[in-house]
């Protein structure tokens, strides 16, 4: 079974032999039954040129050492820029599934080893798991693979992911490394990775793959251009590496391996026995699953912070799709600091795009996380966010009404100033802290409004229990507010800093959706029927 994957040195000599041995042949012939011929012999002199021009040594491979004799060659990987290029080439062929676009641009040498050997027989010894992750592979093989390309990088690295995580997106380590390229937490921040309880971009395809080339990009170079340190420095860490460097005073991976944790000796032979395999998968017995080459997802801006739950219920979506395409989301909300896009498959692409548009104004509201502290009772929580306690018991699947201590609750209510109560807002004129006995219609006669428009104001209805010490927020009847953009606002922001809804934004303003804002435009953020005074 290795014969068919690996070139060895008994080959290429024997090969060569054989080519001087049938020219040779084949000229004693010719000049034996056609010596008068001289048109045949000029035709038979170039072979016999070109079989004795070769040599009897095969060619070094990149990074190996010209008096290296040993069988396993491309010793260092050391991949020249031309060599890159060329490989991006493949891509302009007409080929129609993903794994054959990588094979067409693998370029690195295929060479053994008995650690490969034992690579490619564990690998091989269970065919269903390595069909598995390539199944599980489909939705980023195609956008890793042009990623790595547009980059000029080895096309070999598009299957990291497939040794580091089987392509798993839930994939976590015992260490805490977590998605298909296993960016550990700290590495994941120094590479702008976003870890938060909403949000861990480790997960996210689009950011963690750019993450992951720019990281082995630096390593390469650290490392002189040899891609297998720079592969064994992104799994067990640089300095590592440079260690068992020092220890040895070679940079041939094969020589320091034995200094090097165990899941890095195993993890090079791996992704090059996997290599191997994909290059040609029915030679190894193994079924690769049929991955069209063309982008199978589009990002879709939310243009806010938004329910995911109400998304995942788009019809021909699900829980299942939308999670296998956006596992960085930790929880059924948007974080509240972003970001605010999604990856959707492209079949579904006007369906959800039409469904983001008509989001209702109340599944944009933003979530928070509350930490239960000693003391804290549903109630109380409740009139702090100014929510009803059903709404806390629905969005966090409680029974009753006990908490437990360090438990994490997802309010949703609108933000005060941007700050949350137990801030320091303080009332003001516009607020109100509702006193026992209050109800939206005796606040609504005390500021000369509405009880509706309060309500909608305070994303409430009407129906909903008022609680004391409640802050309501209150725009009077009778004046209209307007706002200049600056560089930078969008409708989410404006919306946000004013306490008002995007809805209520572009009716007031007779804005088209998706319009871009202008620095300078002037806007009604008030109720331009509630009064005729102009406030700037």
């Amino acid at each position: 079974m290795l014969e068919h994957s690996f070139t060895c040195t008994a080959e290429s000599s024997l090969g060569a032999a054989l080519i001087r041995y049938a020219a040779i042949v084949t000229i004693a012939s010719m000049l034996w039954w056609s010596i008068k011929r001289w048109g045949t012999l000029l035709l038979a002199l170039p072979i016999l040129l070109t079989a004795c021009s070769r040599p009897w040594v095969h060619d070094p491979l990149p990074g190996a050492s010209p008096n290296n004799d040993s069988v396993p060659a491309a010793r260092n990987l050391v991949i020249q820029p031309s060599v890159i290029e060329d490989s991006v080439q493949a891509s302009d062929l007409i080929i129609t599934d993903a794994w054959e676009r990588l094979a067409h641009e693998f370029n690195w040498p295929r060479f053994t080893n008995s650690e490969i050997a034992a690579a490619l027989r564990s690998l091989t010894k269970h065919p269903e798991g390595f069909e598995r992750a390539s199944r599980r592979a489909e939705p980023s093989l195609w956008f890793i693979a042009d990623a790595v390309a547009r980059r000029k990088l080895p096309a070999e690295l598009t299957l990291v992911p497939l040794v580091e995580s089987g392509f798993s997106v839930h994939a976590r380590s015992q260490h805490g490394a977590a998605g298909i390229w296993q960016f550990m937490p700290a590495t994941g921040r120094r590479f702008h990775l976003k870890q938060t309880s909403w949000y861990d971009a480790r997960r996210d395809i689009i950011a963690s793959t750019h993450a992951a080339l720019n990281y082995l990009a630096h390593l390469n170079e650290r490392f002189d251009g040899n891609w297998l340190l720079a592969l064994a420095a992104y799994n067990c860490g640089p300095t590592t590496v440079q260690r068992a460097v020092a220890k040895n005073g070679s940079h041939d991976f094969w020589v320091i391996a034995a200094d090097l944790p165990t899941e890095t000796k195993r993890h090079i032979p791996r992704l090059l026995a996997a290599v191997a395999i994909v290059a040609d998968p029915s030679s190894y017995g193994i079924t690769l699953h049929p991955i069209a080459n063309t982008r199978l997802f589009t990002e879709i801006d939310l243009g806010g912070p938004a329910d995911l739950e109400f998304l995942m219920q788009v019809d021909g979506w699900s829980e299942t799709g939308f999670k296998q395409l956006n596992p960085a989301f930790e929880r059924g909300h948007t974080d509240p600091d972003g970001p605010y896009r999604i990856l959707a498959p492209l079949a579904l692409q006007a369906r959800i795009s039409r469904a983001v548009d008509e989001l209702p104004a109340e599944e944009r509201i933003p979530s928070r996380i509350h930490i239960v502290q000693p003391g804290d009772t549903l109630s109380e929580i409740a009139m702090r966010y100014s929510v009803g306690i059903n709404t806390i018991r629905r969005r966090n699947n409680i029974r009753g009404n006990l908490i437990g201590v360090g438990a994490e609750l997802v309010i949703r209510a609108p933000l005060l100033d941007g700050r949350n109560l137990r801030d320091g807002h303080t009332p003001g004129r516009y607020h109100h802290m509702i006193q026992p006995g209050d109800s939206f219609w005796s606040v609504a006669r005390k500021y000369s409004t509405t009880g509706k428009t309060i309500a909608e104001l305070n994303h409430l209805m009407l129906k909903d229990t008022l609680y004391p010490g409640q802050i309501l927020i209150i725009r009077p009847a009778g004046e209209i507010w307007r706002y200049d953009v600056v560089p930078g606002d969008s409708l989410w922001t404006i919306a946000r800093k004013f306490k008002v809804s995007i809805d209520q934004l572009q009716r007031w303003n007779d804005l088209p959706p998706r319009r871009p804002l202008h620095p300078g435009q002037s806007l009604i953020i008030s109720d331009p029927q509630a009064g005729n005074n102009k406030k700037t």
